[in-house]
């Protein structure tokens, strides 16, 4: 049985990953992510931020591990997860639920968003249902604020920016949209920020996970763009990217693209190629952990012509003069050996949340087209929004 474990501790003048290779010898250290270990030996594997550390491993290999590392170096604490006992890393709460005899592991902030809402001082006065119903709104009340406020907005924006990263990928695209005034916020920058805040204090029971899948993994990856859809603002695009091992997102990003555009195809294959970078870099990890998953990536977009650029079908299209093939994002686009692009609806892009501010009826239906039937909340008959009545 496979278990997950956190610990942390202190080292003085001593380099982590040289204290975990002399206290127990076999271990690997990742080529592209270098704070990956991995041992062939027992199949544990550990992962490092900092001074913490989470692994995965047989429950003897485990204690037989962090015994030996705590003889060397002194831990903080250690621990191992299991139903009855969850553990908390980096912030993140991880529990482990048995339901009809299906294992089901998660991951929430619940406890650090309670914390972040009440050292900001923000009540909850009413419901609410998405982070940001449209891109118009922070640009009602055009007031500058003062110093103070200035950096209060900032320190609330920084604390929903480690959450969109973390975690809450459903607020990650109005994350964005706060992030472009850090340097001169405005009255209605800050109600949004606020409006954020209160909807991540609203859905502080918000998860990761599933049921624990053994097998083949399945690998799901998204990628869309909104061609200058913040023309008040830029006539940039903005890229988002979704990337799902088993049905979990485990990877996503929501960014404006450097570049202006002259055409939806040009910003979707730009997204496209994003995308293909980016599932790589997780492709890669996951092999210096030794987690299979397929070699090939299978890019789902909602724009044909991104689908016939790949296949060079176009080339006599109107984009032939505004990309040029010598562009390393456009081969690896074009890579046949690793990539294929298939084209899905509109309603069906899992990366569609993350390009557009969404109202709350359309939000709900895309956090419910990424978690199937099941909202990515704490059991849902324990869901109540936690809100109090103006």
């Amino acid at each position: 049985m496979q278990k997950l474990v956190q610990q942390g501790w202190e080292l003085e003048g001593e380099n982590m990953y040289d204290a975990i290779e002399r206290a127990s010898q076999g271990f690997i250290k990742g080529v592209d992510e270098e704070c990956t270990f991995y041992n062939p030996s027992t199949g544990m594997r550990l992962v490092l931020w900092v001074d913490d550390i989470i692994s995965r491993g047989g429950r003897e290999e485990t204690i037989r591990f962090y015994t030996d590392l705590n003889e060397t170096y002194p831990l903080r604490s250690w621990d191992i997860l299991d139903s009855e006992n969850p553990i908390k890393y980096l912030g993140v709460d991880i529990t482990e639920e048995i339901r009809e005899g299906v294992k089901y592991r998660y991951m929430d902030q619940e406890r650090d968003v309670r914390m972040f809402l009440e050292d900001h001082g923000i009540e909850i006065v009413k419901e609410v249902q998405c982070p940001m119903p449209d891109r118009e709104r922070i640009l009602k009340n055009p007031k500058s604020l003062n110093k103070e406020d200035t950096k209060e907005y900032r320190s609330i924006v920084g604390g929903l920016s480690f959450y969109a990263i973390s975690l809450r990928w459903d607020i990650a695209r109005a994350v964005t949209r706060l992030q472009e005034f850090n340097q001169e916020p405005t009255e209605g920058c800050l109600a949004e920020a606020m409006r954020v805040a209160m909807y991540v204090g609203c859905t502080s029971g918000f998860r990761l996970g599933g049921a624990v899948i053994k097998g083949e993994n399945k690998m799901e990856y998204y990628t869309d763009s909104d061609h200058a859809g913040d023309e008040k603002l830029t006539r940039k695009s903005h890229t988002g990217v979704m990337i799902l091992m088993n049905g979990v997102p485990i990877h996503w990003r929501s960014k404006r693209q450097p570049k202006t555009v002259l055409s939806p195809a040009h910003a979707e294959i730009y997204a496209a190629s994003e995308g293909m970078r980016e599932a790589r870099m997780i492709r890669w990890t996951a092999g210096d952990m030794v987690i299979e998953i397929p070699h090939r990536v299978v890019l789902q977009v909602d724009n044909s012509q991104v689908k016939s650029f790949k296949e060079s079908t176009c080339m006599n299209s109107k984009l032939k003069g505004m990309i040029s093939k010598r562009w390393d994002w456009v081969k690896e686009l074009q890579d046949d050996g690793e990539c294929e692009v298939v084209h899905v609806d509109t309603k069906e892009n899992k990366a569609d949340i993350l390009t557009k501010c969404l109202n709350g009826p359309e939000h709900r239906r895309q956090m419910l087209q990424i978690y199937g039937e099941e909202l990515p909340f704490k059991r849902q008959e324990e869901l109540v929004m936690y809100t109090c009545e103006v």
